[in-house]
């Protein structure tokens, strides 16, 4: 490679001969596709049926995390077998169809923990990020942020 005076070399990319990644390939990957059995027994290997029923409604739906999460219990429409997820990516409303055996599964989790709210209601309320109170100053503790303990 020959350089010219303004540093630049005679191949495409950045000063110093360094090469545009723009330019590069980029390897190409596959997603792993589960088999039957595989999905079978990832749903339903957690014994408890609420997080059974999260998996199982995250992968028949193929709704996100955060859409499972703000899922309420009015935005499931048995007759229609839809559920409707408000607000998801891109702030959109959109409708998902929901399978028989799905439905069914949700109607078992509703019977036994009857959630008024959230379909997928937290075990531990929101603890907010900040020092931990200390009754004796003398205490070891984990001090604030940013504090240097």
């Amino acid at each position: 490679m020959r350089s010219t005076q303004t540093g630049r070399t005679d191949t495409p990319g950045a000063a110093g001969g360094q090469p545009n990644k723009s330019l590069q390939r980029k390897v190409a990957w596959s997603p792993v596709i589960l088999t039957v059995n595989e999905v079978a027994s990832l749903v339903l290997a957690p014994a408890n049926l609420k997080h059974r029923t999260i998996l199982a409604t995250a992968y028949g739906t193929g709704a996100r995390v955060s859409e499972l999460a703000h899922l309420r219990v009015q935005d499931i429409d048995s007759q229609r077998m839809i559920a409707s997820i408000r607000q998801g990516k891109g702030r959109k409303d959109r409708e998902i169809p929901l399978a028989p055996p799905l439905l069914e599964l949700l109607r078992t989790y509703w019977r036994k923990y009857r959630p008024s709210g959230w379909l997928f209601p937290g075990g531990r309320p929101i603890k907010k990020i900040g020092p931990a109170p200390r009754s004796d100053a003398d205490s070891p503790g984990l001090g604030a942020p940013h504090s240097g303990l």
